[in-house]
């Protein structure tokens, strides 16, 4: 097969996701930190036994419940809604009034990285009972294909070569226990 012709473009276009995602998880960080609710995500978190070392490590978050205030900030950081909605972070609700609203409301956020450990997606868990689906996913866009990724593997894959063995768990704070408890080498499917 031939290898494809190098995309300019493209590249320009997969940076832009990765900045997007990038700014979206100093929001989302902002947000569990210093907002009411998130102060309330960051108390189960802690119940559920992760550290505050462990919780900035992995960069976790909070959307707060809000239709539009992570597309406002993205819009005021410079992002255009077009770009919003091709990292998906947002979602048009009314295409021909141009109405977007936030993908992730009122749920703790997971950031999920490639390989490399540049930003890609999200996973955002229900925080309210009641709330469905439990969890919410980022759609798959340039920059993420989930069949492709796996949680924790950029802090992961030193300590996999070295190990030769690797712990594949379920969910995302199963990986963060395991790793805050010394194993290294463990990820997330």
């Amino acid at each position: 097969p031939r290898t494809p012709a190098f995309n300019p473009v493209a590249k320009e276009e997969r940076n832009r996701l990765i900045e997007i995602h990038d700014a979206a998880s100093h929001f989302f960080s902002e947000m569990l930190w210093e907002s009411s609710d998130g102060t309330k995500v960051l108390s189960y978190i802690k119940k559920r036994g992760l550290t505050e070392e462990t919780i900035r490590a992995a960069r976790l978050g909070f959307a707060p419940d809000s239709r539009q205030e992570l597309l406002q900030r993205l819009i005021k950081d410079g992002y255009s809604k077009p770009e919003i909605l091709a990292a998906g972070l947002a979602i048009a609700r009314d295409t021909s009034a141009g109405e977007c609203v936030d993908r992730f409301r009122m749920r703790l956020i997971f950031p999920i990285a490639n390989t490399n450990g540049l930003l890609c997606a999200f996973a955002g868990r229900a925080v309210r009972e009641g709330d469905e689906p439990k969890y919410l996913n980022s759609p798959e866009t340039s920059v993420y294909k989930k069949s492709e990724i796996l949680f924790g593997l950029a802090e992961a894959k030193s300590a996999i070569r070295n190990e030769k063995s690797a712990i594949i768990v379920e969910g995302y704070m199963d990986a963060l226990t395991l790793r805050q408890a010394g194993f290294k080498h463990v990820v997330a499917c």
